[in-house]
């Protein structure tokens, strides 16, 4: 009698599958298709349930880096929102002046005329460079 050896690495695993598999019988897809129909299963159902399981599992997935990436993104974005503006345009100058000196390596940001920016302008520009600052870990961090 073949006595099997217990799982215990994803290797003997592997190993254990392709095992499995090398005694099933069928070999090509019309075989396996009539396999499944003989068990009483519609083959292109069974595909379709799997697929949209497999679908849903990997939308849903926190692991999925796509969902990652939306909900840090996301995340970020609900905080510059909530980041407190100077109300006057004056304020918003004066914010992004002492951003731009906190802020170190940003040059591009001391080189802009500000007082020819629209206040909606300068209300991104400060959030940009409070969300600088605050990855920097700096003084600006919220």
């Amino acid at each position: 009698m073949d006595k099997r050896r217990p799982v215990e690495t994803s290797e003997d695993l592997v190993r254990a599958f392709a095992d499995l598999f090398d005694e099933i019988e069928p070999e090509t897809p019309d075989e396996i298709d009539a396999v499944i129909r003989e068990a009483g299963f519609d083959p292109d159902e069974m595909e379709a349930r799997i697929r949209a399981a497999t679908e849903q599992a990997l939308a849903r997935s926190p692991l999925n880096w796509r969902n990652r990436t939306s909900q840090e993104l996301e995340s970020e974005r609900d905080r510059v929102a909530r980041a407190v503006r100077p109300g006057d345009r004056a304020g918003l100058i004066e914010a992004i002046k002492a951003l731009t000196r906190q802020v170190s390596g940003q040059i591009a940001y001391a080189y802009r005329n500000l007082e020819s920016m629209t206040d909606e302008d300068l209300a991104g520009l400060l959030s940009n460079l409070e969300y600088l600052a605050s990855q920097k870990g700096g003084p600006g961090e919220k």
